[in-house]
């Protein structure tokens, strides 16, 4: 549900004569009043979606869907933010790598210099590479392999349960780091790849995802 919350949703908007609904990402298809309050797909022959009220909400109901309405602009924000994090949780350690060789050629650099900014890069590929694990984890396992303890499963818990805490790590040596003096441009490109870390593993959080065993439910 972590992964399909974001993903999911879908929009019904009036294109002329007619309602078209157009899922986040995908293709929107037209929809064909059957009754007051019915609709089909233009490939089917009986109604399979109905618009109607629950608990005074508005709501799209169908064999396979149960839409409320809800504004959109939050749910837009939080893909992008999750978007985001991600994006720096990746590119953290090649920007670090990059700042390492050109260090190397000019012999200096003010955020690897400082005793606050070392082990930074480091630090930003272990939470990288801890965060990759569960990734990689949930996305290989077949449902069975969540459901009973496994390799799948065991680094899905580890994974979870450590990410956090590098997380709180990653806060505490960017805090040093930005003590020891870095650049500005350095410094605050550090702060984003912290907000990043502490985002997913809030998110992470919200979800009861945090030491998550899969094979308990």
């Amino acid at each position: 549900q972590a992964v399909e919350y974001p993903l999911s949703g879908l929009t019904v908007t009036l294109d002329g004569d007619h309602l078209v609904m157009t899922p986040t990402f995908g293709h929107g298809r037209p929809l064909v009043p059957v009754d007051d309050g019915l609709f089909r797909f233009d490939d089917e022959l009986t109604a399979s979606l109905a618009f109607t009220m629950v608990e005074g909400a508005r709501v799209l109901v169908g064999s396979n869907v149960y839409a409320e309405r809800r504004s959109r602009w939050p749910f837009d924000l939080l893909r992008a933010g999750l978007a985001t994090a991600l994006a720096m949780v990746a590119l953290a350690p090649l920007a670090a790598g990059v700042a390492a060789l050109r260090r190397r050629r000019q012999q200096a650099s003010p955020m690897t210099t400082s005793a606050g900014g070392r082990g930074l890069g480091a630090l930003w590929a272990l939470a990288a590479g801890v965060f990759g694990m569960v990734g990689w984890a949930a996305r290989t396992a077949e449902i069975v392999d969540l459901a009973e303890p496994s390799l799948h499963s065991w680094t899905v818990f580890a994974g979870t349960a450590a990410y956090p805490a590098v997380a709180v790590l990653v806060a505490g040596v960017t805090a040093r780091a930005l003590g020891g003096g870095v650049a500005p441009r350095s410094g605050g490109f550090a702060i984003a790849v912290m907000l990043a870390h502490a985002g997913l593993a809030c998110y992470l959080g919200w979800w009861d995802l945090v030491a998550f065993r899969s094979w308990v439910y």
